[in-house]
């Protein structure tokens, strides 16, 4: 009795799956810290007219929302950050920024996103397709 089989078909296809892992968790690493990045952006959205110590963070000088930013640093790593000179005191509630207290609104934008979700959704996209 002759057999047949189609192993080397479903090899084929995981090794093709295989292959492009490595760039859809790059690609997935990227878009998490983008979506990280604007959630941050958007803590630091507050009117010239905001209250003092109302969060999200009143913009008055503009300060906060140029010093914003990320970057991959690995494969499966990456920061994000906001290099603005005064960031730390108003995340951290110091200096001038103490009577407000903390408004973490870096901790807050990584909270606000589902790490997970934004991987998973891409590497279904780019490896898990026919």
């Amino acid at each position: 009795m002759k057999m047949h089989s189609n192993a080397d078909d479903i090899a084929k296809r995981i090794k093709a799956r295989a292959a492009r892992l490595p760039g859809a968790l790059r690609s997935g690493i990227r878009t998490l810290l983008s979506r990280i990045d604007r959630a941050q952006v958007e803590n630091l959205a507050g009117s010239k007219e905001a209250a003092p110590g109302s969060y999200p963070v009143p913009n008055r000088t503009g300060d906060l929302m140029r010093g914003h930013g990320f970057k991959r640093t690995g494969a499966a790593s990456g920061m994000v950050f906001n290099t603005s000179g005064h960031a730390f005191a108003v995340h951290e509630g110091r200096g001038s920024s103490a009577p407000y207290g903390r408004r973490p609104f870096l901790e807050d934008a990584a909270k606000s996103v589902d790490e997970t979700m934004v991987i998973e959704n891409e590497l279904r996209s780019q490896v898990f397709t026919p």
